[in-house]
């Protein structure tokens, strides 16, 4: 047994809800700038919007496959 496996912390009603404060951010953040990036014409502002989203849906790709781990859901 490894060492995570030993020790397993609960989380409290204060960290879960920043963990879903963030996630409902992100998830938000990716449908608007979505939006930007279908409807911008200025190059420079494109790639700016490209990267924030490129950087949330790293994000909440990353928060999906640790539930899927941890749960085992689909």
């Amino acid at each position: 047994m490894n060492r995570q496996e030993q020790h397993r912390a609960e989380l409290t009603s204060a960290e879960i809800a920043a963990l879903w404060n963030s996630c409902m951010t992100e998830s938000m953040s990716i449908r608007i700038l979505s939006y930007f990036l279908n409807n911008i014409k200025d190059p420079e502002i494109h790639a700016a919007v490209r990267q924030a989203y490129d950087s949330s849906s790293r994000n909440t790709a990353g928060w999906k496959s640790r539930r899927k781990r941890r749960t085992g859901a689909r």
